[in-house]
């Protein structure tokens, strides 16, 4: 059994999946916060101004968190490797 003092060595590739899976989770949460931010926008004030822009930076959101979550799922599995 693993005492909590015991050092655990990771590869470089190990170390970079982890990296990437803490970035990606961190910026699902914020996209998380923007969306919710845009529909509060549009329910509070809702016209053309607000729904137009606030629309298509909901597209820009869905299609960044898709990457994200892309990365994730592969940093996850661990089959993601480090830039070269």
């Amino acid at each position: 059994m693993r005492s909590p003092g015991d050092r655990t060595w990771m590869t470089w590739q190990e170390a970079y999946c982890e990296a990437v899976a803490h970035d990606a989770r961190a910026a699902l949460r914020g996209y998380i916060v923007l969306t919710v931010v845009l529909a509060g926008l549009v329910v509070l004030v809702p016209s053309p101004w607000t729904a137009l822009p606030a629309g298509a930076a909901g597209v820009w959101v869905a299609v960044r968190a898709l990457r994200w979550s892309r990365l994730l799922f592969l940093a996850r599995a661990g089959r993601l490797y480090p830039p070269r």
